[in-house]
């Protein structure tokens, strides 16, 4: 069986609608990082144990995608790129928004990874869990019907207590990423690199480019659905006492890196 070369795992997580799969792409670009897109978010919510190194050996992450391992039915090409560079990647990880839930196992489990969470304000989850209800009522959208506002604060929550814990447990593997800054402070995208001890290479750089204009687009058009019902559920159970402290772990983390 063909091993994972010598080298790092790296994980992505943070709430839902968090801009996890935005950061994906961002690391994708990388020659040295080799990620997986909900590879196998599936087979880590049915059993978290199952969830082991061996998952990530060349043959079984590019080449073999089985039952239960992920909602995604196919591949995809990047996986055929990915297996034949194999041996240049430093790092191999997948992108599954729940690994919050679960940082003492993976940090165990994996030797120390490292693990980008991505941090993104209240308002623009809740919102963006609330359309993806409404889309999937009136429309082929596969998003649960039950994950509105109010799920997403609950969840919300739970992803910054966890944090915030783990942070204090494992500072050396997790690092606490701003979506806000993302694609509009360059030094954000030069902290998540020298997190990783990598360069960032022209690829990557395009990337951040092409999406920084996208995002401005993107925010200009915007259109609120902030309802009287979702500001007052956010003001009464949104924890932004941890939410702060978390904004000030990565602006410390800002300045580490």
């Amino acid at each position: 069986m063909s091993v994972k070369p010598k080298g790092d795992f790296l994980f992505i997580c943070g709430c839902a609608r968090s801009g996890t799969s935005i950061t994906t792409e961002l690391l994708r670009r990388h020659s040295k990082i080799a990620m997986g897109r909900e590879r196998y978010n599936s087979l880590f919510k049915a059993n978290n144990n199952d969830f082991i190194p061996a998952l990530f050996n060349k043959q079984r992450f590019c080449k073999e995608l089985i039952d239960d391992d992920s909602h995604h039915q196919r591949l995809g090409d990047y996986y055929d790129k990915v297996f034949m560079l194999w041996n240049s990647h430093r790092y191999i990880g997948d992108k599954i928004p729940s690994l919050f839930k679960q940082y003492d196992y993976l940090v165990d489990t994996f030797a120390k990874p490292k693990i980008l969470f991505l941090l993104r304000d209240i308002h623009d989850v809740s919102q963006s869990w609330e359309r993806r209800r409404i889309n999937s009522l009136n429309n082929n959208d596969p998003w649960p019907h039950d994950k509105g506002f109010l799920a997403a604060i609950t969840e919300w929550n739970m992803s910054l207590k966890n944090t915030f814990l783990a942070v204090s447990k494992h500072p050396d593997s997790i690092l606490i990423v701003s979506y806000a800054k993302l694609f509009s402070d360059i030094e954000q995208l030069e902290k998540i690199f020298a997190f990783l001890d990598l360069d960032i290479e022209d690829e990557t750089m395009a990337f951040w480019d092409e999406n920084t204009l996208k995002k401005q687009m993107i925010e200009q058009k915007k259109v609120s659905i902030m309802t009287d019902d979702i500001r007052h559920s956010i003001q009464m159970d949104a924890d932004f006492e941890t939410y702060q402290i978390l904004q000030t772990m990565e602006e410390e983390y800002y300045v580490k890196y």
